[in-house]
């Protein structure tokens, strides 16, 4: 995977301080990852990194808002999206990196490209279920939706009726 030129970062720009970087989320980002579940993305992602002496603290800010298709109706709306990630790089012998949260990277190494952490950052702040609003407050006139309402189990079938063996059993519990 080619890296993404605004999210590499180079550690020799950096000063012993606070920065930030804004990055612009679109289209083209999540291809890099081969993902197109999400259309239209209108995010932004605030990067601040703080250096010190053998470490670069890193603080993923996302917001913004993506085009889903609505797990119910399949019909297409937009949802908010905000989400908070931070990471360490420290600079060492790189045996196996197994802590999401401090990343080790050979001695010597010039750059580090956070596209991946970012794309997680974004990827792991959509729901799980994507319901359209207009589902939850009845506003959304769909064909699917009225099919499904068709084919809801009825209640009236399934009688309240308790089977005597089952009186006879709990009589034993007493």
């Amino acid at each position: 995977m080619k890296a993404l030129d605004s999210c590499v970062i180079n550690f020799a720009c950096i000063k012993k301080a606070k920065q930030s970087l804004k990055i612009d989320i679109d289209d083209k980002f999540f291809a890099k990852f081969n993902f197109f579940d999400l259309k239209k993305p209108k995010l932004k992602a605030i990067v601040q990194i703080e250096k010190q002496e053998r470490i670069l603290n890193f603080f993923i800010s996302t917001d913004g808002t993506v085009e889903v298709i609505c797990d119910l109706s399949m019909e297409k709306f937009r949802i908010p999206i905000s989400s908070n990630y931070n990471f360490a790089v420290k600079f060492g012998k790189v045996v196996e990196n197994t802590n999401d949260e401090l990343i080790t990277i050979p001695i010597g190494s010039k750059d580090f490209d956070i596209s991946q952490q970012v794309y997680e950052t974004v990827i792991l702040s959509i729901p799980e279920k994507k319901v359209h609003p207009g589902v939850n407050d009845g506003s959304l006139k769909s064909e699917i939706l009225d099919k499904l309402e068709l084919l809801k189990p009825n209640q009236k079938k399934f009688s309240k009726k308790i089977d005597p063996r089952w009186n006879k059993l709990k009589s034993l519990l007493k």
